[in-house]
């Protein structure tokens, strides 16, 4: 694992927020947002433990889901098929996300 070992950690408190299109995704999924503390935004993540995440993933906010620091790209990369696999999800999951918000504009703009 890469995120254990790291030295710099880029899960910050900044990132534990919800943006509108994380909203819409959380409530088209029947799913019930995170709560949060006040915390200043440079300090660790609210939800950072010794093993990673607190949070199930489908609840993290979509830039914590998006984002791979260098580290973590380069051992994903390592693992050759799976990595492409992986990446070919990913790609997927991100032109569904796209679908969604694209739908949920289209059906408010008439609202």
């Amino acid at each position: 694992m890469v995120c254990p070992r790291c030295q710099a950690v880029c899960c910050l408190n900044k990132h534990a927020y919800y943006n509108d299109e994380d909203f819409i995704y959380i409530h088209a999924l029947g799913l019930t947002p995170h709560d949060y503390e006040q915390r200043d935004d440079t300090e660790p993540c609210q939800f950072l433990s010794q093993e990673g995440c607190r949070l199930e993933r489908t609840v993290r906010p979509s830039g914590c889901n998006w984002y791979f620091c260098d580290a973590l790209y380069e051992s994903m990369e390592k693992a050759g098929k799976a990595y492409d696999e992986f990446d070919d999800a990913l790609r997927k999951l991100a032109e569904l996300w796209m679908e969604m918000i694209d739908e949920f504009k289209r059906v408010t703009e008439h609202t």
